[in-house]
């Protein structure tokens, strides 16, 4: 399987054709450390959650204790998604060079 990468917004940066992006699919962070694979469930709640999750799985990698506290500390909006601050503070945090 091709490791994808995304930018800035969270959107697929590489030009695989059918751009969307699959269920199990891994991406580079900027640092160059892979995600942990993308959720098969289809809920906000789940791809908010991948995100999370991968913020503070790359602040752990960078020993950024402050900003792995406060992506943990996230939460996610009624219907499971997260508010644009959020979720613009993550995808940049992850995927900006």
């Amino acid at each position: 399987m091709k490791i994808r990468t995304f930018d800035e917004n969270g959107k697929v940066s590489d030009s695989v054709k059918n751009g969307g992006i699959k269920p199990g699919e891994i991406f580079l962070t900027k640092t160059g450390r892979k995600t942990i694979p993308y959720p098969k469930q289809k809920s906000q709640k789940y791809a908010s959650k991948w995100l999370i999750n991968n913020a503070v799985k790359e602040a752990q990698s960078r020993n950024d204790d402050f900003n792995e506290f406060l992506f943990s500390n996230i939460t996610l909006l009624k219907k499971g998604e997260l508010t644009v601050a959020d979720s613009e503070v993550l995808n940049t945090y992850l995927f900006s060079n």
